[in-house]
């Protein structure tokens, strides 16, 4: 075991941070064994093939802000599963909200029958691409059923998110417990507690997202080699890890990618990947991530070949929460979607005036497991509504003394009676 470790010394720098690129997070780079990249928001490909792409340049700007936001700590998340729970928020947004909105999810240039029907593609498409592999997502709506959505909508999300939608009395109901139950279901128990917090009378809506993969690897790792070696940090600094190897050389993908090498490690029958960056000698991490582009991500992806490898990786879990509000803005607001919070928002295509909403939370959750074995891993994203109209105090006119008062024709202004009350 140590002869093998000794061997891939330099693969002791591969931080949990780049598995944040593999599985969920950017497997749509890889779902074809040689992939259609199309140019983010041109007319070329089907909807499928452009929202592959779109998701890729949202995924890899999230990716890098949450990075940034979280520096020198473990990251992992979904954008695949925050794409589909904003997508289904920016069917209902309106005006220079949903531009804002199209600008993040990198929309631009792709209608919205488009945009839902390439994100319902490559989830019908994910669900059967290898029967090695278990991929299930999920889309919900709750809604507080004292204020009516606007029915459009509530159809759309349904028919081209598949979304289940249910009213609740929200102030009154268990709405929280009913979410939580439910992603907890969708995710194999994986994401409890999403909605730490019951809604109140005000809020409108949740939309939820959940997200689960189970994957063998195609070249699992040899558990009889796992065993404890040196892993370095970023800062230089050194600490022990349980490191799992193949043993035997296999038919690994590389390619190298600026000041990294990207390597892919297969699950299942080769459809889907973990697609991780090693950096280079001297280089950190953190560089690394703060420099992918799509450009450069889609020419490595191309570039891939194979040659026989050894691989050395950490054995890890990983649980990560992140949570945006108006007042504390996160990775969302950075990318120009800070006005889908505030009052000014416009989701009239969700709820029509006089009512008025906004996002009030964007909540991300996720659970990682990699073993010998292969990967587990589950994310759900919620975004809650909340309403911003104005609530109004009537104002009370109170007759509690003695009083004046007409009876009178409003056409002719005509006065037929009048009287004065003293004592009622």
């Amino acid at each position: 075991m140590n002869t093998t470790i000794s061997a891939h010394r330099a693969s002791y720098t591969l931080a949990a941070l780049c598995l944040a690129c593999a599985g969920l997070c950017l497997a749509l780079a890889s779902c074809n064994p040689s992939p259609i990249v199309p140019t983010n928001g041109s007319n070329t490909g089907t909807p499928s093939e452009r929202l592959a792409a779109t998701n890729n340049d949202f995924a890899l700007t999230l990716f890098k802000e949450i990075a940034a936001t979280e520096s020198n700590s473990n990251v992992f998340c979904s954008p695949f599963s925050y794409m589909q729970a904003l997508t289904m928020t920016w069917n209902g947004a309106n005006a220079a909200t949903r531009d804002s909105m199209t600008k993040t999810l990198r929309l631009q240039g792709i209608s919205e029958q488009d945009a839902n029907a390439g994100l319902k593609s490559l989830s019908d498409t994910f669900r059967t691409l290898d029967t090695n592999v278990e991929f299930r997502t999920a889309n919900g709506i709750w809604y507080n059923s004292r204020f009516t959505p606007e029915p459009n909508f509530v159809s759309t999300v349904q028919n081209a998110f598949g979304a289940e939608v249910r009213g609740k009395v929200f102030g009154t109901d268990a709405v929280k417990d009913d979410i939580n139950k439910w992603v907890e279901n969708k995710t194999n128990n994986r994401i409890k507690d999403l909605i730490q917090k019951e809604f109140t009378r005000e809020d409108l809506m949740c939309l939820v997202n959940a997200v689960y993969f189970n994957g063998a690897w195609k070249f699992p790792f040899n558990a009889t080699l796992t065993g404890d070696g040196m892993f370095t940090r970023e800062n230089g600094s050194t600490r022990l890890a349980k490191l799992m190897a193949t043993g035997t050389a296999q038919s690994i993908r590389q390619a190298n990618l600026g000041n990294a090498k990207m390597v892919e490690l297969p699950y299942g029958n080769d459809r889907f990947v973990m697609t991780a960056l090693l950096p280079n000698h001297g280089t950190k991490l953190g560089d690394v991530i703060g420099g992918l582009t799509l450009t450069s991500w889609n020419a490595a992806v191309q570039q891939l070949s194979s040659s026989a490898t050894a691989i050395v990786m950490p054995k890890f879990t990983m649980k990560t929460r992140y949570e945006e509000r108006s007042n504390a803005p996160r990775e969302l607001h950075k990318m120009g979607m800070g006005l889908a919070f505030t009052d000014r928002a416009d989701f009239s295509k969700m709820y029509r005036p006089p009512l008025t909403a906004a996002i009030s939370f964007v909540i991300h959750q996720t659970f990682l497991q990699v073993d010998e074995r292969g990967t587990e891993a589950a994310a759900a994203t919620a975004v809650g509504i909340i309403r911003t109209t104005a609530i109004e105090t009537p104002a009370v006119v109170r007759f509690d003394k003695p009083f004046a008062f007409v009876i009178r024709d409003r056409t002719t202004g005509t006065i037929l009676f009048a009287g004065a009350v003293y004592e009622p």
